[in-house]
């Protein structure tokens, strides 16, 4: 069977995810195949943005970690602006969207 594990560490409660230090070290002690996330967006100089911290450095933790990374990201999530750079997006491996970011 799967086998899910829990990375604990502090709850962010509206996204229910954990995140923190605790968090991070757990997911340092695996080796990703690939890995599959989304954030608040990516603005107009083509930086992965997000509103949280925690969830920012958390990402990045098991990016780090994965062979491959996969940017899931909505026509609404291109050109907008948040607190704390991700990473630029021509680093990511793979983008999912419904729309080519170009012709946004």
């Amino acid at each position: 069977g799967i086998k899910a594990y829990s990375t604990g560490g502090e709850l962010i409660e509206n996204s229910m995810a954990y995140a923190g230090s605790f968090a991070e070290e757990f997911i340092r002690k695996f080796n990703i195949d690939m890995c599959f996330f989304s954030c608040h967006g990516v603005n107009k100089n083509g930086i992965i943005v997000d509103s949280s911290l925690p969830e920012t450095q958390l990402r990045s933790a098991v990016i780090s970690q994965s062979t491959e990374s996969v940017f899931l990201c909505d026509k609404t999530k291109f050109n907008v602006s948040a607190s704390y750079n991700l990473m630029p997006l021509r680093d990511v491996d793979h983008i999912v969207t419904n729309k080519n970011p170009q012709n946004n």
